[in-house]
């Protein structure tokens, strides 16, 4: 048996304050392309047109892309595209380009492909910034669920209308992503002081204690099992700024309320599949505590079964 303990509640005003910090990103890549010339480049235009159809010069679409090395490790607490407007007053819609392409040559017939879905929208006005919020985005790239490519800015009505929006691509009036980010390591431990001993392995229980009475979650993913990937879930709202519990796509929880007793625990077993053989496997416990209504969280660790 594999033994968490937790600290009293009252130790969470040791947490570790956030550390967030705010960065602007110039868009490292910025140009469109245009349907009536599907093998023009337009990476030295000042501006850059989101059109209709039907518009003065056709069917434009905008690509921009940011370069995000400095988030890396990251949890992202808001994503902000702002675009400063030249003309136009109709809606733009952000969509997130799924392959790779460059600004110095991007064409109407090599642009990337991109979602469906929508990712954000703003109203343009000449003469001023524009914001749209890609939060959910940007933080999908960081945490690897999509590579980033780039997005893709396209007129509300594409196919049909008359009207245009441009904005500035140069110096300042570059588009910019103004990110707030954390850099609390994931897994981290908020408010308790945990102790493991023992190293897992399959069919093993996991044990979390706690001193109050609350409620308790445990959760766990393979790296290598079933495609899951790293993802970041930020606890900001839980009121443990600067921490983010491991999560995945393919995340494991459970859970129990303990009742008042002498202890309160949670246990829980550990996978027995073979298969899972030299498997990397996370661990992190959530707990609840009822009395004082404030969260708290064990240190996450990682353990390769079999070894």
């Amino acid at each position: 048996m594999f033994t968490f303990k937790l600290a009293p509640f009252a130790l969470l005003a040791a947490v570790l304050p956030a550390q967030i910090q705010t960065t602007t990103i110039a868009a490292s890549d910025a140009t469109m392309v245009r349907l009536q010339a599907p093998d023009q480049n337009y990476a030295s235009n000042q501006y850059l047109y989101a059109a209709g159809a039907n518009s003065t010069d056709g069917t434009r679409r905008i690509l921009l892309n940011f370069d995000l090395t400095s988030l890396g490790g990251h949890a992202i607490r808001s994503a902000k595209l702002r675009v400063h407007c030249n003309v136009g007053t109709k809606q733009v819609h952000v969509h997130r380009a799924t392959s790779a392409w460059e600004q110095s040559t991007a064409t109407w017939n090599n642009q990337p492909s991109f979602d469906a879905q929508v990712e954000a929208v703003t109203t343009a006005f000449p003469s001023r910034w524009k914001e749209f919020d890609v939060t959910t985005l940007v933080r999908s790239w960081v945490d690897g669920q999509y590579p980033n490519e780039g997005v893709v800015l396209r007129h509300v009505s594409e196919a049909t209308h008359t009207y245009q929006v441009s904005i500035y691509s140069v110096g300042a009036d570059r588009p910019q992503l103004v990110v707030e980010s954390s850099t609390f390591e994931y897994g981290a431990s908020c408010g308790f002081p945990v102790t493991l001993s023992g190293s897992p392995a399959p069919g093993s229980t996991f044990r979390f204690e706690a001193p109050t009475p609350g409620a308790q979650f445990v959760q766990g993913y393979a790296a290598m099992l079933l495609g899951a990937t790293q993802e970041s879930l930020d606890l900001f709202p839980l009121g443990l700024p600067g921490c983010a519990l491991l999560t995945s796509t393919n995340v494991a929880v459970e859970m129990a309320y303990d009742l008042p007793s002498a202890t309160f625990h949670f246990e829980m077993a550990a996978p027995t599949d073979p298969s899972m053989s030299g498997v990397t496997w996370y661990w992190q416990g959530l707990h609840y505590d009822l009395l004082t209504q404030q969260f708290g969280t064990s240190q996450g660790f990682g353990t390769v079964f079999g070894e």
